[in-house]
């Protein structure tokens, strides 16, 4: 696994719940796909092994993007999705890199950008090397896989749809992002060329994009709440289970309402008898500043975390 300088952040967002102080945790892009409703991948090696940029900054920053069709036999939701790729030169970014991964309603068999069904954007602060090289080479690039949740996404049975990933490092001075794909002979994707000049999509021949797309979210990115019981008042307590050695964010939502200087949550690590630490403290209490907004962040440094919550006054 290749690891940037910088921590890895999982933005986590607290949303109100049938009981008010009752939070649930929300991460975002982790690894491993559960049930997939669409798979295309690059065999490895492969005589036909081939990539092409797509990336914000490609072409001298210019800008190219990649898309590439698919029709399912049935409707389905996705939730999820995985895409393998490869920075040119092995110059991979040394600052955390982005993604808009966006689904396209199809016009005369090219994406329409004026319909998008779904556009999200995720980010990276560590990326994870397959092990495979570019063409079964060794002396090629490193193969990359990423992986994200994305909003469900309905997508229609029987009607054509596109599918693109499109990188964002922020710089020029790193290697493009090259979306792997099969050489095929019969079938096709679409990329545009220099954004400045707002070209459209275009078809390009021989290409079947490597990626996976899938009915449920990247395992283990949600936390989950294991146990929750009513202290006494507006006071609860639950458990999260969550994944060990993973940096979270918790913030209040404004729908919450706190008052300034309301306490929150009291934090503790591991079970309540033996609260560990957070962040080198025993226990963390979150309080909210004066427009009644709250913000901690913590690491997991074992799978349990054990929350006192207090609700909204």
């Amino acid at each position: 696994m290749k690891r940037f300088p910088t921590s890895s952040l999982l933005n986590v967002s607290l949303i109100r719940t049938f009981l008010s102080g009752l939070f649930v945790a929300i991460a975002l892009p982790g690894v491993s796909l559960a049930a997939p409703v669409f798979s295309q991948r690059v065999a490895n090696p492969s005589s036909s092994d081939a990539g092409t940029i797509s990336d914000v900054n490609g072409l001298s920053n210019r800008g190219a993007q990649a898309a590439d069709n698919l029709t399912l036999a049935s409707p389905v939701t996705v939730r999820s999705v995985k895409w393998w790729g490869y920075f040119d030169d092995n110059d991979v970014p040394t600052t955390p890199i982005s993604f808009d991964i966006i689904f396209y309603a199809d016009s005369g068999e090219l994406p329409d950008q004026g319909n998008i069904l779904s556009s999200t954007r995720v980010t990276f602060t560590e990326i994870v090397d397959t092990g495979e090289n570019f063409g079964g080479d060794p002396e090629e690039e490193d193969i990359y896989v990423f992986e994200a949740n994305v909003p469900p996404t309905n997508l229609p049975g029987g009607t054509q749809v596109w599918f693109s990933v499109l990188a964002d490092s922020g710089s020029s001075n790193d290697g493009e992002f090259f979306w792997r794909f099969d050489s095929i002979t019969g079938a096709y994707g679409a990329a545009r060329l220099d954004f400045a000049a707002a070209n459209p999509f275009q078809t390009e021949p021989e290409r079947d994009f490597s990626f996976v797309l899938d009915d449920a979210p990247v395992p283990g990115s949600f936390l989950e709440i294991t146990s929750f019981r009513r202290i006494s008042g507006n006071v609860y307590e639950l458990t999260l289970e969550g994944k060990s050695n993973t940096a979270y964010e918790l913030r209040s939502s404004v729908s919450l309402e706190f008052n300034p200087g309301t306490t929150v949550l009291h934090l503790t690590q591991g079970d309540p008898g033996d609260p560990g630490t957070i962040g080198g403290l025993d226990e963390h209490i979150l309080t909210t500043d004066s427009n009644g907004d709250a913000v901690v962040q913590m690491t997991f440094t074992e799978p349990r975390m054990f929350l006192r919550t207090q609700s909204s006054q």
